[in-house]
C-alpha cells in the first residue's frame, strides 16, 4: 500500500520552504492592510483639515449631529485631563491608608473611557464629512442655502374692470407716497420689433381711470422724451420730461405686451419713480379673452438659486440696485425682452431687491439719433445667458466687478 507522507516525514528543507511561504503570505496581507489603513488615515486627516470649509455645506440636521459628536470629543478630552490626577497619585503622610492602586485604576478607567469617547466622536464627525464629500463627488450635493423662487402668472381679461393684480400695483404706488401717476402707452412686442398699441392703451387707461375714481392721481403723459435738465453737468442723467409733469413726487407706468410664438400674450405692468428711475411695484399677467378666469390656466416661472446667492444680496448692508440685461442670443428680441421682464417680476415679487428701470426708459424714450451719454444708477446686473441646449442661465455681477456668479436656470413653460 502506498504511504502518504506526514509533516514529520517531510524533508527539513521542504518544511522550511513551506513555513517561509506562509510567513510571506501573512506579511503581505499585513502590509496591504497597513497601506490601506494609511491611505484612509491620510484621507480622513485631509477631511478634518477641511472641516471649516465643508461646515457651511452641511444641512441643519448634519450640523446638529456634528455638534453632538464634537461635544463627545470635548468630554473625552476633559476625562483624560481629569484622569491624570488619579493616575499620578502618590503616597501621603497625611493619609497613609489611602488606596493608591484603586485611585490609579480609576484614573486608568477614566482615561480609557475618555479615549473611547474621542474615537466615537471623531468617527461620527468623519462619517458626516465623508457622506458630504461623497455627495459632492457624485454630483448629488445640494447646498443647504439653496432657494427656489416661484412666480404664478395669472390669466386676466382687460374688459369691464381693472384686474386685481394691476389695481394692486396702483395701490402700492400710491402708498409709496406718490402724488401723481402718469400713463403714456402700451408697447407691444412681436418678433424683433415693437410699436405702441394705442387701442390697448386706450382700453387700459379707461380701466385705470375707473379704478382711480375720485383720487385724481392718474394723468396722461403727452410726448415724453429723455432730455438733460437745463444747467445740468455734462454726462449727467437726463429726465423723462413731458408738458404736464409738474414738481410733485410722481410715478410713471411702464406697460409692455409680449406676443410669444405659441400664441401667449403677456402684459408686464410696472410703475417707476420718475426722480430715481427705480421700480415701485410690478405685475406680470397673461391676457385672455375668456370671461371665466377659472377656466384659463395660470402660467408658472421658476428660478433655482443653487448656492443662495440672492439671499446674500438681500443681506448686504448697502443693497445693490439691479438692472436686468440679456446676451440677446434668442430667436427674437421679443423673447429677450420678455425674459428680462419675467426675471425682474419674479424676483421683485419674492424678494426686497431693488430694480432700476434705465433699460426701459432708454429703449423707448431715448431718440435713436440722440447723442446723450450718461452712466445709469444701477449698481449691479442680472444677466440672462442663453446656453446651447436652449436653457436660460441667470448670472449676477456688480457694476464694479468683471466677475460674474451663476445663480441658476430660469424656467418658464412658454419658453422654447
Amino acid at each position: 500500500m502506498k504511504q502518504h507522507p506526514t509533516p514529520s516525514r517531510l524533508q527539513p528543507h521542504l518544511l522550511w520552504l513551506l513555513l517561509a511561504a506562509l510567513c510571506l503570505t501573512a506579511l503581505s496581507g499585513t502590509l496591504s492592510a497597513r497601506t490601506g489603513n494609511n491611505e484612509q488615515e491620510a484621507t480622513d486627516r485631509a477631511l478634518l483639515e477641511r472641516r471649516s470649509e465643508l461646515l457651511p455645506k452641511l444641512t441643519s440636521a448634519e450640523r446638529t449631529r456634528m455638534a453632538q459628536f464634537e461635544a463627545r470629543i470635548e468630554e473625552g478630552q476633559r476625562m483624560i485631563r481629569s484622569s491624570q490626577a488619579y493616575m499620578q497619585t502618590q503616597p501621603s503622610a497625611l493619609n497613609p491608608n489611602r488606596d493608591i492602586a484603586a485611585d490609579r485604576r480609576r484614573g486608568q478607567q477614566m482615561r480609557e473611557r475618555g479615549e473611547a469617547l474621542i474615537r466615537e466622536g471623531r468617527q461620527g464627525v468623519l462619517e458626516i464629512l465623508r457622506d458630504l464629500q461623497k455627495r459632492i463627488d457624485e454630483g448629488t450635493f445640494v447646498s443647504p442655502n439653496a432657494m427656489t423662487y416661484n412666480l404664478t402668472i395669472p390669466p386676466v381679461r382687460l374688459k369691464d374692470q381693472l384686474p386685481s393684480e394691476i389695481a394692486q400695483v396702483m395701490q402700492q404706488t400710491r402708498q409709496a407716497g406718490v402724488e401723481r401717476i402718469f400713463f403714456d402707452t402700451v408697447f407691444a412686442w412681436e418678433g424683433d420689433s415693437f410699436a405702441a398699441d394705442y387701442a390697448l392703451a386706450s382700453d387700459l387707461y379707461e380701466l385705470l381711470l375707473t379704478e382711480d375714481s375720485d383720487r385724481l392721481v392718474l394723468g396722461r403723459a403727452f410726448d415724453p422724451v429723455l432730455q438733460v435738465a437745463e444747467g445740468a453737468a455734462e454726462n449727467s442723467r437726463p429726465e423723462l420730461t413731458f408738458d404736464n409733469r409738474g414738481p410733485v413726487p410722481s410715478a410713471f407706468i411702464a406697460a409692455e405686451i409680449f406676443q410669444l410664438e405659441d400664441g401667449a400674450r403677456l402684459l408686464s405692468f410696472r410703475t417707476l419713480d420718475l426722480d430715481s428711475w427705480q421700480q415701485i411695484a410690478s405685475a406680470l399677467v397673461v391676457l385672455t379673452d375668456s370671461a371665466d378666469r377659472g377656466g384659463a390656466a395660470a402660467s408658472r416661472a421658476q428660478l433655482f438659486d443653487a448656492e443662495g446667492i440672492i439671499r446674500r444680496f438681500i443681506d448686504l448692508p448697502e443693497p445693490y440696485r439691479f438692472a436686468v440685461l440679456s446676451d440677446f442670443e434668442s430667436d427674437s428680441e421679443t423673447l429677450d425682452f420678455f425674459k428680462m421682464r419675467l426675471l425682474q417680476s419674479l424676483l421683485s415679487s419674492r424678494t426686497p431687491l431693488a430694480f432700476g428701470e434705465s433699460v426701459f426708459l432708454r429703449n423707448y424714450y431715448l431718440p435713436s439719433d440722440s447723442e446723450l451719454e450718461w452712466t445709469d444708477e444701477e449698481t449691479a446686473f442680472f444677466i440672462l445667458q442663453h446656453l446651447r441646449d436652449g436653457d436660460v442661465e441667470v448670472l449676477a455681477r456688480p457694476r464694479s466687478s468683471e466677475q460674474s456668479v451663476t445663480i441658476g436656470t430660469l424656467a418658464f413653460p412658454h419658453l422654447p
